[in-house]
């Protein structure tokens, strides 16, 4: 493989990936507004998801990489939908913590 070649795989491969994140982002959007959330709801519902029941809203907060505020928006909105919980953690009722409902 010469140098050009190297070009046009890095070119192809860089046009490739756009076009995949973009189409990504589309099914996500359209993922998102069938459940009535908007897509930045949907990265607590992953996260949660991974870290398991009963997140503290910081670890959440953390891991998704928003402010705390940001994210009381968002589970506003996952509440109001009835996809989340969120109550006093029972180890300390300073924090709330997030579930998934059923």
């Amino acid at each position: 493989m010469t140098t050009g070649d190297g070009a046009y795989l890095l070119r192809d491969l860089t046009r490739d990936l756009l076009l995949v994140g973009r189409l990504w982002r589309k099914m996500a959007r359209e993922a998102a507004a069938r459940h009535g959330v908007s897509e930045a709801a949907s990265a607590p519902l992953v996260w949660i998801e991974r870290l398991g029941e009963n997140v503290r809203q910081n670890t959440l907060a953390d891991a998704i990489g928003i402010e705390g505020a940001s994210l009381v928006r968002l589970i506003d909105e996952l509440q109001a939908s009835g996809l989340v919980t969120r109550e006093p953690d029972p180890s300390d009722r300073r924090a709330n913590v997030v579930s998934l409902t059923d």
